[in-house]
């Protein structure tokens, strides 16, 4: 995550046209179900794909097939078993999780940070598969490129379904493996971040354009909520959504609100704080138990 941010003041209203290839909005959903303790993790938990498509309809914190991605709600951290149920018991219709290789081990897992982490860490097998059951979109923030061979391997194995699956890598990142995840995943939503950590401009917003007309298909340009700027907006929003991230906000809705009419028409990931983030003695604990790891 960037630390130079640079807030942007809200602008006049961009057109109300819509991305190049979106769909028609999906007929209004079915109200969400209220999970029942079955569906906690490690129980038995409905199969809530599989009711929807035998019903042949949605509950509305589920993803589907056509649904704008400005009507996203994104559950930011489901690393550990216990944040993904907080997650399956919220109104969250996206599960993002963080992927690394495990510390003590070769097993590919959840975790945002590079030491331990508070909580039942899940490994990449078990969110995957809990996820799909849950009938909501599955994003797959990469942490650690590298291991991209072994990850694609077990999505494909697992049987996601692509159009509830998006991959989100940095730019470089994007550059050197995009091309392997559009040919196994043709129509997965790809997270196209910027070549930068501060504003995104004119030269930025042709480099993004570039690659996502390089790798084609479904794709979001991604940033943190503060760097896209009105002219890049105008450039990148003929090729794909724009999604923002952040947290710390004093005013999540608001600023959410002020991003909406300057034109970011994708997945808004604000809050106060993201549920889940560790704090600072934890955090210590955690930095200690990696460390005691690495000697031992």
């Amino acid at each position: 995550m960037a630390s130079d941010r640079v807030t942007r003041p809200a602008a006049s209203p961009t057109p109300t046209a819509t991305p190049t290839g979106s769909r028609p909005a999906a007929p209004s959903p079915a109200p969400a179900p209220t999970p029942s303790a079955a569906d906690a993790f490690g129980k038995p938990a409905p199969d809530r794909a599989a009711q929807a498509l035998k019903l042949g309809s949605h509950h509305d914190n589920e993803w589907w097939a056509g649904r704008p991605l400005s009507e996203a709600r994104n559950a930011h951290r489901t690393n550990t078993k216990e944040q993904f149920d907080a997650a399956l018991h919220s109104n969250a219709n996206w599960f993002e999780g963080d992927v690394r290789k495990e510390i003590n081990s070769d097993r590919i897992e959840m975790r945002h940070d590079t030491t331990h982490e508070t909580g039942d860490n899940m490994t990449l097998h078990e969110w995957l598969t809990a996820g799909v059951k849950t009938g909501r979109g599955l994003k797959l923030d990469v942490k650690e490129p590298d291991h991209m061979p072994e990850i694609l391997d077990e999505v494909e194995k697992v049987g996601v379904p692509q159009d509830r699956l998006m991959f989100n890598l940095g730019f470089g990142a994007m550059d050197k493996w995009g091309p392997e995840i559009r040919r196994r995943f043709p129509d997965a939503l790809l997270a196209l971040n910027p070549p930068t950590s501060g504003t995104i401009g004119k030269k930025e917003a042709e480099q993004l354009v570039s690659q996502a007309q390089r790798l084609g298909g479904p794709v979001t340009f991604e940033a943190h909520y503060d760097q896209f700027s009105d002219e890049a907006i105008a450039l990148l929003r003929p090729h794909g959504t724009l999604s923002v991230w952040g947290d710390g906000l004093d005013d999540p809705r608001g600023t959410a609100e002020q991003l909406r009419h300057r034109g970011v028409n994708g997945m808004i990931d604000l809050a106060a704080h993201y549920p889940g983030e560790t704090g600072v003695v934890d955090h210590a604990k955690n930095w200690v138990k990696t460390k005691l790891d690495e000697i031992f």
